[in-house]
């Protein structure tokens, strides 16, 4: 049986969290950050595969998080795409 990979959902809406837990736990072991700032403790502290990251959150957002994430040589560049709701 092949490994799960590590998805790390970061939304500051509880709700979402609900909803994409409840789609991809089959799939995926799942990591859960509130806003950028927990997302990023989380990359420097231990390996995900995949980061499934809101754009608009307190605290530090997600294009913030983008951004510390490239400029960090020691981190992994993870492929993103970018969406909103209304799915531009």
């Amino acid at each position: 049986m092949q490994k799960k990979q590590t998805m790390l959902i970061v939304d500051d809406e509880e709700i979402n969290h609900i909803i994409l837990t409840d789609y991809f736990h089959k799939e995926f072991n799942l990591l859960e950050a509130a806003d950028g700032q927990e997302a990023l403790d989380y990359v420097y502290g231990q390996p995900v595969d995949i980061i499934l990251l809101d754009l608009m959150m307190p605290r530090l957002n997600g294009l913030a998080v983008l951004d510390t994430i490239k400029a960090a040589p020691a981190l992994p560049q993870y492929p993103h795409r970018r969406y909103d709701r209304h799915g531009e």
